[in-house]
Order: C-alpha cells, then structure tokens, then sequence
C-alpha cells in the first residue's frame, strides 16, 4: 500500500512554529515517516517568509532529537523564476545555482543531507501549473539537462543528497533524464498534482511512471481542500461554508487552477454520486488514491492537528474497489 506523506506548505503561515512543531509530533507519532518541503515554503510564498518552513524543520528536528536515519526529509529547488522572491540564488537552474541552493536548504534543514532533492519545476518553458499550451519558439534557450544532472551527480557523490526527483516536468523532460540518467539510475522520484478531479497524469506520466519503475508521489490529493467539507457550490462557483476564509477563496488567484469550473463540474457530479452511495466525498478520493497501485506516496497538507486527525481517519475508511471504479469512470 502506498504511504502518507507529510507536506509541510503550511508551516510557517498558517501554524507558527510552536504548533508547527507540535502537529511534526503528532505526524511522526501515528507514523508518517515522510515529511516534502521546498526552499519556497511556506505559501503563500513571498520574501519575507522565504525559508520559513525549512527552519521550522530543522529546529524539529534538533529540539527533538530526531533519528535522522529512521525519517525521509524532501525538499526542492526553485526552477526558472522571474526573481520574485529575492532570496531565491538565482532565476535560472544553473549547475552554480543548484549547488548553493542545496547548500542553503541543509543549512536551513540543520541535517547533513536530503532524502530527494526535487526540481520544483523545469527551467523551460513548458505548460505545466494548468497551462495549456506550448509554444517553443517563446523559449528557444534553456539550461541544458546535462548541465542540471552534472550538478546532481556532484551533490549525490558529497552525501548532500540520496536521489534526485522531478516535480511538474513533462513527459519529454522526464524521459530526457532518465535516459541521461540511465548508467548511474539516481532519479528515484516524480511529483504531480492527481486527484479524483485531476488525473492529467494518466494520459502519459502514468506510463512512464510503470514501465520505467520509478517512484511516484502525488500532491493535491483534494485539490487544495475542494474534495473536503469546507466548501460548499453555488452556480458553479465554490463558497467557503462557515466564512473561515480557506485557502482556495483567500487566495484564489493563486490556487485558481485548483478550482477551475472543470473541476467544479466534477465535483458537482461526484458529490451526487458519493451521496447516493452514501459514503463522503473526502472518504472516497482518498480511497481512490489508496487503490493506485502506481503511487508510492500521497502528500497531505492539514492546516491542523485536527484536520490531520480526520485525513488520518478518512485515510482508514474501507470502500469496495468496484464502488471506487464505479464512481471514477462515471465522472471521467
């Protein structure tokens, strides 16, 4: 069965670090071994909290005493940026730029290496994040993958990191590196967004994912809380019911991609049929990621100890594989 994997986005925001390190506790108490961060984090992402999150870890993981050994730590490097975040070392991935950042996230980590050194995104031009288009000609100069590797290899070989793994690539970028990664095989992990109202990956990533036998991990498991009980639909538009300001309303631009009306019709749909077949909207989405046999990992992200106790307990329910297959092929 795969795993749950404990996202950190909201450490440093939503919780300070006093219950950020509280809800680690909890976590690392029912189990959850596996903790994904970024040098970004914590969102909403800005300047000023830059970093944040992997502090907040690093200082968990001293106060705590933590067996280093006995825990997974993913954190992720920034791919091609407008410089936004000024702390951010630089716009483009360069081998200079992954090397410094890495030194920087172990800094902030406060640990001698990182499980799965992410690329948070390409450092081309590709239509990733919802976009929809591609047009190359907008992007015809990029860091060359060779170069990007060459750093990895170098982190890899000082202990810095384990394995490398990609976030939000493309098919082509994913099989460019494993075919330049075929001799040494340190490419151990993809992250993408999947959910029961997004399963974009299934067109060609899943492939990949199987015949090539690398580990996948999936974010958005209830893209961003809309497969939960915090909102409720009105003319095909979300409402936050008890006005607690979610993420999804209080940033909607940019989580915009995460309540799209695609997806709002497809919730629509599987709210009824949850309902006829009387189990929850949250129970069955996750059941249905359980089922994946091509997941190694789901990425949750509670905003707090007892959100986390209900994923907990969502994650438990059992739900007949022929209902689950039922509900997914109807709602496409």
């Amino acid at each position: 069965m795969n795993s749950l994997v404990f996202g950190t986005q909201l450490l440093g925001s939503e919780l300070d670090e006093r219950d950020s390190k509280k809800i680690l506790d909890f976590a690392l108490d029912k189990k959850i071994l596996k903790f994904d961060t970024a040098e970004r984090y914590p969102f909403p992402e800005s300047s000023n909290t830059y970093g944040s999150t992997e502090k907040i870890i690093g200082n968990w993981l001293i106060e705590r005493k933590i067996n280093r050994n006995k825990i997974e730590i993913a954190t992720k490097i920034t791919g091609r940026n407008f410089g936004e975040i000024r702390q951010i070392y630089s716009q483009r991935l360069t081998r200079k730029a992954i090397l410094i950042s890495v030194d920087r996230c172990l800094k902030r980590l406060k640990t001698n290496y990182i499980d799965i050194l992410y690329l948070h995104w390409p450092d081309r031009f590709t239509n990733n994040f919802g976009r929809t288009y591609y047009s190359p000609e907008n992007d015809i100069l990029y860091i060359p993958l060779e170069e990007q590797l060459e750093a990895l290899y170098i982190l890899k070989k000082n202990g810095k990191i384990r394995s490398f793994g990609l976030s939000n690539e493309t098919p082509w970028g994913i099989m460019k590196f494993i075919n330049l990664d075929s001799k040494k095989k340190h490419l151990s992990t993809l992250q993408e967004e999947y959910s029961l109202l997004n399963r974009n990956i299934e067109r060609s990533i899943k492939e990949i994912i199987l015949r090539e036998k690398i580990n996948f991990y999936c974010y958005s498991p209830l893209s961003g809380g809309l497969l939960t009980k915090k909102y409720s639909l009105s003319n095909n538009k979300i409402k936050d019911i008890n006005n607690s300001s979610w993420r999804l309303i209080k940033h909607s631009k940019k989580t915009g991609k995460l309540h799209s009306i695609d997806r709002v019709i497809k919730l629509k749909k599987l709210a009824k049929l949850c309902s006829e077949n009387n189990i929850s909207v949250m129970d069955l989405s996750l059941a249905f990621l359980r089922n994946q046999k091509f997941i190694s990992g789901v990425i949750i992200g509670p905003r707090n100890i007892n959100q986390l106790k209900q994923l907990l307990k969502s994650w438990g329910k059992k739900i007949s594989t022929k209902i689950i297959n039922d509900i997914s092929t109807k709602i496409g």
